[in-house]
């Protein structure tokens, strides 16, 4: 699953591999950093997929760390809420239902 990857094309996949094998729940891998912002995109968009095409999806979650240097209290992210939020990611979430306000350290 890629980022840019559109609902469409995850709904052709999911029926290609649909005619061929009984009704049962894809499974699908998610490596996550859970703080990544494009990750909550790209499940939303796969969320999206597996709706339309009426196909149950098994996730088994694996973790990765975007950033393991990060101290656990966290770190300032500096800029205002508006410049935190490339406009790029703010469409993206726009499309799947997501407000990336840029409020939350």
């Amino acid at each position: 699953l890629t980022i840019n990857t559109k609902p469409q094309k995850l709904l052709t996949h999911f029926e290609k591999m649909m005619s061929v094998a009984p009704k049962s729940a894809v499974a699908v891998t998610i490596t996550s950093d859970l703080v990544c912002p494009w990750c909550w995109v790209g499940l939303r968009k796969l969320q999206q997929a597996s709706e339309e095409a009426k196909v149950d999806v098994d996730i088994t979650w694996k973790p990765f760390m975007l950033r393991p240097n990060t101290p656990q209290e966290g770190q300032p992210k500096g800029g205002t809420p508006a410049s935190r939020v490339p406009a790029g990611l703010k469409a993206a979430g726009n499309a799947v239902g997501i407000d990336f306000s840029g409020l939350t350290d």
